[in-house]
């Protein structure tokens, strides 16, 4: 019995270094592939890159720079706790957590996709919240905003702006009850308010200087505007290269609809129903994802886990909507055919094709070899 079992230990140690071999080679054939991608396909990427610059200067960096900077200014002065204990009883029921929780899910139904990650960042490190608590929230905290929803894919791209209230009501539903139910799951933590104002009142003993919160505030949101708008360009180069390419249409059509959701969404609005468009607004696309796990990663967030969360939020989004066009019938047959569509926050590619696909994987696959 004693040998068979270290036989058995012996063959699961020899499959374990056969996978993580594996997941080494792909990694590596995958950066071959890249660096073959930008060495073919010079002036394409070129192109895309600087359209990704265009699109951060033009949009990313508007939308983005001052909620990230407010969220910094809200941790640093105390106010995200000193809030929180108004809607410490409602976040600690519905979610299992403190008060101060509720400002990164504010700001990320306000703000946009990778805003409420910069805001659950900021809390961990500011010790609102712990790590177990941050990550949980990246799972229902990563949101479209209501510029997004209402203005570009109402408005514009479906010319209905009921359609735009269905897509916005149905993924902040959606997230809220991802939200519930992993604080369920988690359970709740007995911190009671008192311990809150302890920790509020401590905090605001320290000497705090306007101009220093204000200055820092400023330097950290121009670092993590930074990251974003690198993703931006990253995949802006990519998918213009790999435009280049001959790829089946069906191809074309899925990997965009999984790569970046305004071309996703565009393209859906013209020939799918309202609960696949709020589905894929839910998912969000993988620029997104690597724009908020960037922004993320103090908190070491899990990506499996996170894109699980996604595909979850994706279905919800899609099942509240299909309930809601029962009450709220909706008519979508005039499509905008303007080609000038307004640009997610921070979402810049302009053909969201097949490398994006290999780049969820590397994440994956990253993951499990740390």
């Amino acid at each position: 019995m004693v040998l068979l079992i270290r036989r058995l230990s012996v063959i699961y140690l020899i499959m374990k270094q056969l996978v993580k071999s594996a997941k080494i080679l792909f990694l590596l054939l995958f950066g071959i592939a890249i660096a073959a991608l930008l060495l073919l396909r010079r002036s394409e990427c070129a192109a895309g890159a600087r359209a990704g610059l265009v699109l951060c200067g033009s949009t990313v960096i508007p939308s983005l720079f001052m909620f990230m900077a407010l969220c910094s200014f809200f941790v640093r002065t105390g106010l995200a706790g000193r809030l929180g204990l108004f809607v410490s009883p409602v976040v600690r029921l519905l979610f299992g957590l403190p008060g101060a929780a509720g400002m990164a899910l504010a700001m990320s139904f306000i703000g946009g996709y990778p805003v409420g990650a910069k805001c659950v960042a900021d809390l961990y490190r500011a010790g609102e919240i712990s790590a177990r608590d941050a990550r949980r929230m990246l799972c229902f905290c990563v949101n479209a905003g209501p510029a997004f929803v209402l203005t570009a894919v109402g408005a514009g791209m479906l010319n209905n702006p009921r359609a735009g209230w269905i897509l916005l009501t149905a993924n902040t539903l959606a997230a809220l009850m991802i939200g519930v139910f992993l604080g369920l799951l988690a359970g709740t933590k007995k911190v009671g308010i008192t311990q809150l104002n302890q920790k509020i009142t401590t905090n605001s003993c320290k000497s705090i200087s306007f101009s220093e919160i204000i200055t820092e505030s400023v330097a950290e949101a121009a670092g993590s505007i930074f990251g974003v708008c690198a993703w931006v360009v990253l995949f802006s180069a990519l998918t213009a290269g790999v435009a280049a390419l001959t790829l089946p249409p069906w191809a074309v059509k899925w990997t965009t609809y999984l790569a970046e959701v305004t071309r996703g969404a565009a393209l859906a609005g013209k020939e799918r129903p309202l609960p696949v468009i709020a589905a894929l607004i839910g998912f969000g696309g993988l620029c997104v994802h690597c724009q908020a796990l960037a922004l993320g990663r103090i908190v070491k967030p899990k990506a499996l886990s996170f894109f699980a969360a996604r595909a979850a939020h994706a279905l919800l989004a899609w099942c509240v909507a299909a309930v809601l066009l029962r009450f709220f019938p909706v008519s979508l047959s005039v499509f905008s055919t303007s080609s000038s569509i307004t640009p997610a926050f921070a979402a810049g590619s302009v053909h969201a094709l097949a490398a994006m696909l290999l780049m969820c994987a590397v994440f994956l696959l990253g993951e499990s070899l740390e």
